[in-house]
């Protein structure tokens, strides 16, 4: 979060928390603070990560920060519905860490990254409601 914090405050000196804060769609106030360490952006981290890729692919900089796989595997995970996105990162990590395992390389420094995330979303996810399977009836063979 350091790095994004540490980007968009880089950002803002060269626009404006006026101009972000409309790039990004959050207030302008959230911005500041954030920039400022004030606050934690929970409810604004989503847009935060989402414009922090954003500006950096539109400015032509590579994404190879040790934050920013872990930010492109959250926004591949946006769509998963709350209650499940957690699960859904923690597969991913367990399949890379047996990849690596399988290759006998250690895994990027990213990964710890990752983790963080990973429990972060599960701390602040609201759990999944339980979906009692569907039985179907077996088709007439007719």
């Amino acid at each position: 979060m350091d790095e994004v914090r540490a980007y968009f405050h880089m950002r803002v000196k060269e626009t404006s928390y006026r101009y972000m804060s409309d790039q990004i769609d959050v207030h302008r106030s959230s911005l500041e603070k954030f920039v400022n360490n004030h606050v934690s952006p929970r409810k604004n981290w989503p847009k935060l990560r989402t414009a922090y890729l954003r500006e950096r692919a539109r400015h032509g900089e590579a994404l190879d920060g040790p934050l920013d796989i872990p930010i492109l595997v959250m926004e591949m995970f946006e769509n998963v519905p709350d209650g499940r996105r957690a699960e859904a990162v923690d597969g991913l990590i367990e399949y890379l860490d047996s990849a690596y395992r399988r290759a006998q390389a250690p895994p990027p420094a990213w990964m710890d990254t990752l983790r963080a995330l990973a429990a972060e979303i599960r701390e602040t996810e609201e759990p999944a409601p339980y979906h009692y399977p569907i039985r179907r009836k077996p088709r007439d063979q007719g």
